[in-house]
């Protein structure tokens, strides 16, 4: 580690601040496309209610890349990046997704809906954590407004097998097992 702060002038800070899950009127504040990976990164922030300017204001503070996602535009995701498209078109009267015409330019200072849930992860430490996800649901601005979304559930962290994370299951039979609490009627 190379770093020659000052550590006793440093201010303690508290835990992140967290947006909670929940419809958000947004803006797109940049686009960026990746094209060998077929995505479009898109950075946004919320433009309505309390939770204004929170990412802005998080990115200023810890100056990490927050507030953003991923819209992948790969053939097996078509539909889900036309739905995209078309919360976009419903957000922003005049602007027609026909016209996107592949300039992710164009999507820059556009409106939408977006519904942030939130997902397991496994922190650097080894523990289950929660984070709002990287790839939300996509809503119009007006149905954000009148509550007209659906929140989907806690997404649970897939283990490596593809169950939901957790305790190791006990192995079979295991509670047919008693503890020897001495070695001296071991037949060996």
């Amino acid at each position: 580690m190379n770093c020659t702060r000052n550590w006793r002038d440093t201010e303690v800070s508290g835990p992140m601040e967290k947006l909670a899950p929940g419809g958000y009127v947004c803006a797109i504040t940049g686009v960026r496309d990746i094209p060998d990976k077929y995505y479009l990164e898109v950075a946004f922030d919320v433009v309505d209610g309390p939770a204004r300017g929170f990412y802005s204001d998080m990115r200023r503070r810890v100056e990490w890349k927050v507030g953003y996602f991923i819209a992948s535009y790969k053939d097996s995701a078509a539909g889900i990046f036309k739905h995209f498209l078309s919360r976009i078109e419903a957000s922003n009267p005049g602007f027609k997704a026909d016209e996107f015409n592949n300039d992710e330019r164009a999507l820059q200072g556009k409106y939408i809906g977006l519904v942030l849930f939130e997902e397991e992860y496994q922190g650097s430490d080894g523990t289950v954590k929660t984070r709002i996800t990287r790839m939300p649901d996509y809503a119009s601005v007006e149905d954000i407004r009148a509550g007209v979304f659906k929140l989907p559930p806690l997404k649970k962290l897939k283990g490596k097998w593809g169950y939901d994370a957790g305790p190791a299951p006990s192995p079979a039979g295991a509670a047919d097992f008693e503890e020897i609490a001495g070695d001296d009627d071991l037949p060996f």
